[in-house]
């Protein structure tokens, strides 16, 4: 399992602290507060009115958990044009004379090594803003670019070599963007407020019970808090328990 980053930890916490709160906090609200009579008085309409939150929420919660797989598909097929791209590269290299195969090789290298080496690590902490240089990917398409240009008898080089480079930049593109897929569950308020509507039409069904409250509220916290977290430590395919690792990338260029 991936090692947990500071911003997992923070969240983490913060879900454990908002927690201990709403369920103080509702506790008080249906027990001990001047509204606490109110609620008591209304609690027929308890029954119907919970299966509106609950709905809301397995919603909100199966739309960011669909997001999270299909994201996970396309990072997956992503990386998988990727090796393919530059195996391509890899071979049509072997067909080159001496001077070219060496320079085209070593701009895959440099390429896949600036991938593994610095730019994943910075996709998997959510920083790829931090990570703007394209330069290994720049020269691999110059040195590309003036191979292909290059006549060898056969003509069929220059198009696979462009087909390649232009799939690596598509699929570059496309890391970077599903990378900063990072923060944007904590961002979103909804699921945060359904949590609490949630917590609150659960202390509604046990209102003359204050024990059994505390109990079913703190289960209550407990299962939304381990949705939440599942969900926001698996939000980005590079990042989480079940992140995309480049590994594959790396044995491409070994074979």
């Amino acid at each position: 399992m991936e090692k947990i980053i500071t911003q997992d930890i923070l969240f983490i916490g913060t879900c454990i602290f908002i927690g201990a709160i709403a369920v103080f906090f509702i506790h008080w609200l249906l027990n001990r507060s001047p509204l606490s009579r109110w609620f008591v008085a209304s609690e027929d309409i308890v029954a119907s009115f919970i299966s509106v939150p609950a709905f809301l929420f397995g919603l909100t919660v199966s739309t960011f958990t669909a997001n999270i797989i299909e994201n996970h598909n396309i990072a997956k097929t992503s990386l998988l044009n990727e090796v393919s791209s530059v195996r391509t590269l890899l071979r049509i290299s072997k067909t080159l004379p001496a001077e070219d195969q060496a320079k085209l090789t070593t701009a895959i290298d440099d390429y896949v090594n600036s991938i593994i080496k610095i730019e994943w690590p910075l996709m998997t902490e959510g920083k790829i803003n931090d990570f703007n240089n394209s330069m290994p990917l720049d020269n691999l398409s110059t040195v590309s670019e003036s191979i292909s240009s290059k006549n060898y008898g056969n003509h069929a080089t220059g198009p696979r070599i462009e087909s390649a480079i232009q799939s690596l930049h598509r699929e570059r593109l496309e890391r970077l963007f599903l990378a900063n897929e990072v923060g944007s569950f904590a961002k979103s308020p909804s699921i945060f407020t359904l949590s609490l509507l949630m917590l609150l039409t659960i202390g509604l069904l046990q209102l003359r019970k204050p024990q059994a409250m505390k109990i079913a509220l703190t289960m209550g916290t407990l299962c939304i808090g381990s949705s939440m977290v599942f969900i926001f430590l698996n939000i980005s395919p590079y990042h989480g328990p079940i992140s995309i690792q480049p590994s594959i990338l790396e044995k491409a260029i070994k074979y």
